[in-house]
């Protein structure tokens, strides 16, 4: 089969006929697309606040480039494909990103004001619905990021191992976005005095 390192750079080879250069910046911690131009105003701001500049690209610090890590350059090309979807794109909006905050200060609120005339679906929708956009935007990424692994010839153990590392990412946003929702939530509706039972 395929070895990792050509499989990264079959994939490295469908992120340039994008258009769109591989870089390690030095600022984001991990792998990120940024979409400078083909972004809205305010993710143009946001990119040139964090980087120094409006330039579209996939950022790969070093030691995911030398591990040859096309899982992940994947994924990132997926956000570049969600990115030139006419509608869907908003998902990945930073604006549509910051539910996910709001959300978790709003659930507090929902459970410091809780009372029982209230229905419990309307609690559960303020601690789960903020999270969809990115929750979203990141399963699509990893969908499309799996639809490139196999076009550029991944193996059944390659997409397993991808799929396994895309996964715990996943759940991390998933618990960063549900779970301090859920924590905030419960500390709310401690200090209004009811058990969050």
């Amino acid at each position: 089969g395929i070895s990792d390192r050509a499989l990264y750079d079959n994939i490295a080879a469908q992120v340039a006929e994008q258009g769109i250069p591989i870089r390690d910046d030095l600022i984001s911690p991990g792998p990120m697309y940024y979409p400078g131009k083909s972004g809205g105003k305010m993710e143009q701001a946001i990119g040139k606040a964090v980087t120094g500049g409006t330039e579209e690209y996939i950022n790969m610090p070093k030691a995911f480039q030398d591990k040859g890590s096309a899982d992940f350059l994947a994924h990132e090309l997926g956000h570049k494909h969600l990115q030139n979807k006419k509608y869907l794109k908003y998902i990945q909006h930073p604006a549509a990103s910051m539910l996910a905050p709001m959300g978790s200060m709003g659930s507090f609120a929902m459970g410091l004001t809780h009372d029982e005339d209230r229905s419990p679906w309307a609690d559960a929708a303020v601690v789960t619905l903020p999270s969809v956009p990115l929750l979203a935007g990141e399963g699509y990424a990893s969908y499309k990021g799996d639809k490139l692994l196999r076009r550029a010839g991944a193996n059944p153990a390659q997409l397993r191992q991808a799929r396994g590392a895309l996964g715990k990412a996943f759940g991390t946003y998933a618990l960063m976005g549900l779970g301090n929702s859920a924590i905030n939530y419960g500390l709310g509706r401690w200090m209004g005095g009811e058990d969050a039972t």
